[in-house]
């Protein structure tokens, strides 16, 4: 996997989902446990891809109680699709926050 900075300025990039708010004396150990997660294939999700990755990721700061997932990985995944798709027609980008963890 590689590393990009241009994720903002992305034309395939339709919403954004804030998930979580992280207090910053958790940030650093937040950034330790990210670095932890594998970007191999994953057992559950298949091979890895930047979805993938953040699937992944949201369990594991779940597990850890880093965020507090109300709703499973896959409706909060569908829930950006279905949020991307109703963007696109109207060429907007917007940011949100989840209903699927509480913020």
């Amino acid at each position: 996997m590689k590393n990009s900075t241009r994720v903002p300025n992305s034309l395939n990039l339709l919403v954004a989902i804030k998930i979580a708010v992280i207090e910053p004396v958790l940030q650093p150990s937040m950034t330790t446990v990210l670095a932890e997660v594998p970007r191999v294939r994953s057992s559950k999700y298949g091979n890895i891809t930047c979805r993938v990755w953040v699937k992944e990721a949201l369990l594991k700061l779940d597990e850890l109680g880093y965020i507090k997932l109300i709703k499973t990985v896959e409706w909060i995944e569908d829930d950006a699709i279905l949020k991307a798709g109703g963007n696109r027609p109207r060429g907007v980008r917007t940011v949100i926050s989840s209903s699927g963890s509480e913020a």
